[in-house]
């Protein structure tokens, strides 16, 4: 992220831009997962042009940053729940067919039949737990993204990022909720 950090540097708006992506993802990242996407994009996107294009005017660099960022959403909103969940579903049908397995007296299924089971069963899981992990790695995002846009020192930095990350969980997880999810 230190990429991040010397182009930012480089525009008057540079840190500001950072700044408000980093909060927004800190804050609302779990809730607009097009938006956390297209900001990590762009972030690596202008990570690697300023290594790429080193020397080349600063909006080279943004310009090379939105269109990463265009192209993560586009693949994230073609690709993210199904890959998840297919993911989830040959993992719980694999735990699923090695649990029976080692249970082979007890299972009178065939094998198919039980990893089809663990394998919704993987699924499921993967929709429950699915809010948590997309609030954690966003509220990560936004708090080295909040953090590339300061000037700060190492020590003040990480002791940052340690209150920065729980605060966007909670929000993320428990603002606006009667209830947490699940």
């Amino acid at each position: 992220m230190h990429e991040l950090t010397a182009w930012a540097a480089k525009l008057p708006f540079g840190p500001w831009v950072l700044g408000a992506a980093g909060v927004a993802l800190l804050l609302a990242g779990r809730r607009i997962l097009w938006l956390a996407v297209a900001v990590v994009g762009f972030g690596l996107g202008v990570s690697v042009a300023f290594r790429l294009l080193e020397g080349a005017p600063p909006l080279l660099v943004l310009v090379v940053g939105l269109g990463a960022g265009l192209v993560a959403v586009g693949l994230a909103l073609f690709i993210q729940k199904l890959a998840v969940f297919l993911l989830a579903f040959v993992v719980g049908g694999w735990l699923a067919t090695l649990l029976s397995a080692s249970m082979a007296s007890a299972s009178t299924l065939p094998g198919g039949l039980v990893f089809a089971i663990g394998g919704v069963v993987g699924a499921l899981a993967a929709m429950a737990l699915f809010e948590w992990a997309l609030a954690t790695v966003s509220s990560v995002a936004g708090a080295l993204l909040i953090l590339s846009a300061t000037q700060l020192s190492e020590g003040i930095e990480v002791l940052l990022f340690f209150f920065l990350v729980p605060l966007g969980l909670l929000v993320q997880l428990y603002g606006n909720r009667k209830q947490p999810p699940k």
